[in-house]
């Protein structure tokens, strides 16, 4: 996990994660898209990096790929990330 603080780095990024910590649960692209005032095909580009860095789990259903971040994982990269990224 560690080296995982740059997932959260970009403007898009944190306040992708802030709203998505706000709102637990799984989340389908379009959905994400609108919670981040973005247009769909923007928004696998911050999925990817989110996933790599292990902060966020995908699972299909059906047509769709619902996805969920990893709170204990996001949690433990430390008090002071997670205050700015919730702020």
């Amino acid at each position: 996990m560690a080296g995982n603080g740059h997932a959260t780095t970009g403007g898009t990024r944190a306040s992708g994660t802030a709203a998505a910590a706000a709102h637990p649960g799984p989340h389908t692209t379009g959905e994400l898209a609108h919670a981040w005032g973005l247009s769909p095909p923007e928004v696998p580009r911050h999925l990817a990096v989110l996933r790599r860095a292990g902060l966020l789990t995908a699972r299909r259903h059906g047509r769709y790929v619902r996805y969920t971040l990893n709170l204990p994982d996001l949690t433990a990269l430390g008090t002071d990330l997670l205050a700015a990224v919730l702020r």
